[in-house]
């Protein structure tokens, strides 16, 4: 599994903010990523979220 923590921006939902999630993955074992450079991430919390993938770091 590929664990990261969410650092989050000035326009960040609070309650994502420093937050540990899980990278959604597809068949092959990558990661979902736009190509703007979003991440389909699922929080520990259990919500599923496109975030920014400049603002996360591994774990």
């Amino acid at each position: 599994m590929k664990r990261y923590q969410y650092l989050g921006d000035r326009m960040t939902d609070p309650t994502l903010k420093d937050q540990s999630c899980t990278a959604v993955l597809q068949e092959n074992g990558k990661c979902i990523r736009g190509k703007n450079g979003n991440m389909l991430v699922v929080f520990d919390s259990g919500r599923t979220a496109n975030v920014i993938g400049r603002l996360l770091r591994k774990l």
